[in-house]
């Protein structure tokens, strides 16, 4: 027995055709043309559907998902149980303590790889002879330089992007922010946490000015005996140093695919069948609600069989039996039916005019839709809610601000002169800067893709910040290097805050795991050649310029030391 509103929606559709043979424009009753033109009140069935019998409406429960861009739609709307001030104080608080910490991690980890060659007892515990010797602070006189100081927290970096990739990057039909846990656990809400991860932490444990800043030096070949250029290494430096940052996202990735197939069974049975589904040509739409992505690819439906009513679920069997012959890819009318289906299924909108005529001259069970998405409306019980609260602003200020006072503490309170008191109190005082490098490419971010025309696709944000940190890292490189050929290094403050830009502003606001993430985007997508030109941009506008800036700071030091 049909419900009152799929009665309704018949009696005004019996009105709008009345006098014609078929609901349909030109399709016979006889349902011949592709399976559609069905009569009214012939019920179809489906023997694959193992449905109960009707239980008391009152017990009803009807399942309607969400999808991603639900969530974003949500997120943007604001729809939270919070102040929207709130959340926007605690998203820069914490990003500010995930970069603190990246670049900790970034000049602890760059010290056992490089300074510790240099300055032997900089790092406390280690031994001089255990380090990796590479490029560091504008001298190139070290072996192995094409593996520069910040190689290993790029490698690392990357990795944890890549263990970061939402599950949809992943091949997954549906997408969860964090891969490696289960899909019901209570951190996929922490979106907060999510961004600060990526892009306060990884964003700063990576970066691309230093890795850019000491392939230039090793051209130029400043601080070698001759001031001989090792242009050769540089090149080897630049392709080591994308190629392993790129292999390392990737091995975080196949990582995190597996510990998600491996915590939830079910997506992974149903990525499997999507392949298979594909491979035979049937297009599925990502962006659907869980039940209706199954329902109508004709995957597992799993657990939410048992949520729906026959007297429901005939209707959007209806709909998948009159649009069955136009899910393939290359059917001219599969652009149509993802409209019509995103619109209905995933805004919850209604169908203008022309598209409802367009698709009533293709032959879909309009009616039968229109009678799904109004049920579903009307006895959703327990339907899908936003994320609850779950990052209070309180405990994030208290940390924030302790970890502020201990910074400035410990850079005040550290007045030693020996290379162990240097370096802590570089670490500290590059820290104190590492917030606003991170906060400002994440405000840029905001202009990847609004280039017009070709080059629409150009991640602006991205390469903007790439651009300006290794051009300002640079540049405190040299005025360093200059200093101290002169003579004019007066105490820590001088050198100290040269440091502190280049490797807490400048290191946060360039990005090495960004950029590799958005290179295999473009590599796994329609037009991989974006990706060549957005590395030979990249690579190539900062090595220009950053040559120039150089070259300004120290070419006359450089003349001054040939003529000695």
């Amino acid at each position: 027995k049909k419900s009152s509103v799929c009665t309704m929606l018949e009696q005004v559709d019996e009105e709008a055709h009345e006098g014609d043979q078929s609901p349909f424009h030109g399709i016979p009753d006889s349902g011949d043309a592709k399976n559609v033109g069905l009569n009214k009140g012939t019920a179809i069935t489906d023997p694959a559907l193992n449905i109960k019998q009707p239980r008391d409406l009152k017990q009803l429960r009807v399942f309607s998902g969400y999808s991603s861009f639900d969530m974003e739609m949500k997120a943007k709307k604001a729809e939270w149980n919070w102040d929207k001030r709130s959340r926007a104080a605690t998203t820069v608080m914490l990003m500010s303590i995930f970069a603190i910490m990246g670049t900790i991690l970034r000049i602890f980890i760059a010290q056992l790889f490089g300074e510790e060659c240099k300055n032997p007892g900089t790092v406390g515990w280690l031994k001089a002879s255990q380090p990796l010797c590479v490029t560091a602070e504008g001298e190139a006189t070290f072996e192995g330089g094409i593996i520069f100081a910040d190689f290993p927290a790029n490698i690392l970096g990357c990795f944890i992007m890549g263990m970061m990739q939402t599950t949809d990057i992943l091949g997954y039909p549906k997408q969860y922010p964090v891969p490696w846990l289960s899909k019901d656990h209570i951190f996929q809400s922490w979106d907060i946490w999510h961004l600060a991860i990526r892009t306060g932490f990884c964003g700063s444990l990576t970066t691309f000015s230093a890795w850019n800043s000491e392939m230039v030096i090793m051209l130029f070949g400043t601080g070698s005996s001759n001031n001989s250029s090792r242009a050769l290494r540089a090149l080897f430096g630049y392709s080591i140093g994308l190629e392993t940052a790129v292999g390392s996202f990737n091995l975080g990735k196949n990582v995190a695919s597996a510990l998600f197939a491996w915590f939830n069974p079910d997506m992974r049975v149903e990525k499997e069948s999507i392949k298979e589904k594909k491979a035979r040509g049937i297009y599925i739409n990502m962006s659907l609600p869980d039940f209706e992505r199954r329902f109508l690819a004709e995957l597992n439906m799993y657990e939410y069989e048992e949520y729906l009513d026959p007297t429901i679920i005939q209707s959007l069997l209806e709909w998948r039996v009159s649009t069955e012959q136009n899910r393939r890819f290359g059917d001219p009318l599969l652009p149509l039916l993802t409209d019509v289906e995103h619109e209905t299924l995933v805004l919850k909108n209604e169908l203008d005019g022309e598209t409802r005529r367009a698709a009533d001259n293709a032959g879909w069970d309009l009616r039968a839709l229109d009678c799904w998405v109004n049920e579903t409306n009307v006895r959703l019980i327990d339907g899908p809610k936003s994320p609850p609260e779950t990052t209070n602003i309180f405990p994030i200020f208290f940390t924030f601000m302790m970890l502020y006072i201990l910074l400035i503490t410990g850079l005040i309170y550290v007045d030693a002169n020996d290379a162990y008191s240097i370096t802590w109190r570089t670490m500290w005082y590059a820290s104190l800067f590492a917030p606003l490098g991170a906060i400002v490419r994440w405000q840029w971010s905001s202009y990847n893709g609004k280039l017009s025309g070709s080059f629409s696709w150009f991640p602006m944000g991205t390469y903007l910040a790439n651009v300006v940190g290794c051009i300002v890292s640079i540049v405190m490189i040299g005025l360093e290097f200059r200093y101290a050929k002169v003579g004019d290094v007066s105490g820590f403050w001088l050198s100290g805050t040269l440091r502190a830009i280049k490797i807490g502003f400048s290191g946060c606001l360039t990005t090495v795991s960004t950029f590799v993430s958005e290179i295999t985007v473009f590599l796994s997508g329609p037009r991989p050649f974006h990706r060549h030109i957005y590395v030979l941009i990249t690579l190539g506008t900062t090595f220009l310029l950053s040559l120039a800036a150089y070259a300004l700071c120290v070419m006359g030091l450089l003349d001054v030391d040939e003529e000695s």
